[in-house]
């Protein structure tokens, strides 16, 4: 009888622990690597969605790859029209 009860407690405890990491709680957060340009266009990192200065920070991770890149033609239109590609 203690043995069931101890597995049904333990079954409850992972299954709330699944629905908290797959929800957005308060108690479950992420943290991500942001930053600022200072003045001399160097970067200065933070964990922080806005900075001191009321400046809002970039994400200082690179964009998703997809070798299914379904807008490649339209970008590099865009990129000659407007001479933005290097020679």
């Amino acid at each position: 009888m203690v043995q069931a009860s101890k597995q049904h407690l333990a079954a409850a405890t992972f299954t709330q622990s699944v629905v908290d990491h797959y929800t957005n709680e308060p108690n479950t957060t992420a943290m991500h690597l942001m930053y600022t340009l200072d003045a001399q266009g160097k970067r200065i990192y933070t964990l922080k969605k806005i900075a001191a200065d009321n400046e809002i920070t970039k994400s200082a991770h690179p964009a998703r790859f997809s070798p299914d890149d379904k807008y490649s033609r339209q970008r590099v239109t865009l990129k000659k029209r407007y001479n933005l590609l290097p020679n």
